[in-house]
């Protein structure tokens, strides 16, 4: 580890008690124990790279995410009940044994006939479970949220009292809404609300951001930004039918956009219930291929988003609102300039 301090590359016995040998100062994050096994130097560097070298500010959520996403857990693949590394040799023991009991009923006989009939069965049960496969385990990020916060950005701020230049905790933005809004966005995930809020995205496009149908003005157009999961697409039309009368589009995460990228954060959740998907169906928009992935459990975080990609997203996403807005009447004018300000693709995703 290096030291943040005099930039010693310490052994793990040259820095016990989060101290450096060195220098005699102490240190925030021990790698070994920390979550993602980052240190000092090692959070510092990655909130450079996710501000863009201090030219955006971004969240706990964030960086919770772009440090985790080599730190899974869960299983890709569901995992079979059984083991054919148990049945093939129980059955190639037992079977001779057998064969071997048959002539000799009595005796040794019959002790064999046992023994045979028991690896048999063992077998038998293990091959027959290996056609099962056990209940999905989801596919989640080693540590909580909650968890990586109380191991990182917690013993940070007792270490140095504030956390690194442009990184800031969900609850300590306070939002700086227009006096005379154009348009809302809305976002469930307080994360991305945050993320968007800290950038001054309400000032500088005149919208609000709010959480919930419910907070949104009357009148108002409507800008949906979600995660690409069942729940996540599912909310668009929740929202629509929260909000008759107002103008919603979507504007978030589609999952064609995640499957495309090899790496955008995948996680997964028990599968979908066949209602869920129903509805999903009915709404239209979705590829077969989408929704199979988002059958199979499968979605990705809008948080997990390279930052300065999901501000260049929301920010399409909003102009391409303002243009069906003006061009309400005319459905080629609505695709000609959304094709322009290119709300059709996310932008590519990169670590």
């Amino acid at each position: 580890m290096i030291c943040p301090h005099c930039s010693a590359n310490l052994l793990y016995k040259e820095r016990t008690g989060n101290t450096c040998s060195k220098c005699r100062k102490s240190f925030a994050l021990e790698p070994k124990s920390a979550p993602h096994g980052l240190s000092d130097v090692g959070l510092r560097r990655a909130v450079e790279r996710l501000t863009a070298d201090g030219r955006i500010t971004v969240t706990v959520g964030q960086l919770h995410y772009a440090t985790g996403r080599r730190h899974l857990v869960g299983g890709a693949a569901p995992e079979r009940r059984g083991s054919l590394g148990c049945a093939i040799p129980a059955l190639l023991a037992g079977l001779p044994t057998l064969g071997f009991a048959l002539p000799h009923p009595a005796g040794a006989g019959a002790v064999a006939a046992l023994a045979g009939l028991a690896l048999v069965a063992i077998g038998i049960r293990s091959a027959v479970r290996w056609t099962r496969f056990k209940p999905m385990k989801p596919r989640e990020l080693l540590w909580s949220a909650d968890d990586f916060r109380r191991s990182v950005t917690d013993p940070w701020q007792r270490r140095y009292g504030v956390l690194p230049r442009g990184l800031v905790t969900e609850d300590s933005v306070r939002p700086r809404p227009p006096a005379a809004p154009v348009a809302a966005v809305l976002c469930e995930d307080r994360t991305v609300r945050t993320f968007l809020q800290a950038n001054a995205f309400e000032e500088r496009h005149r919208v609000l951001v709010v959480p919930d149908p419910a907070s949104v003005p009357a009148g108002l157009p409507v800008v949906v930004l979600h995660d690409a999961g069942a729940e996540g697409c599912l909310s668009v039309g929740r929202a629509r039918a929260a909000l008759a009368g107002h103008r919603v589009l979507d504007g978030g995460l589609p999952p064609r956009a995640v499957m495309a990228q090899p790496k955008a954060l995948q996680l997964r959740q028990p599968d979908v219930l066949p209602r869920t998907m129903e509805l999903l169906r009915a709404e239209g928009g979705l590829g077969e291929a989408e929704l199979g992935w988002l059958a199979e459990g499968w979605w990705s975080p809008l948080a997990a988003v390279p930052p300065t990609a999901l501000l260049d997203a929301a920010t399409r996403a909003v102009e391409r609102l303002a243009a069906a807005v003006r061009a309400e009447d005319d459905p080629a004018e609505v695709r000609r300039r959304a094709l322009a300000v290119g709300f059709l693709t996310w932008p590519e995703q990169s670590t």
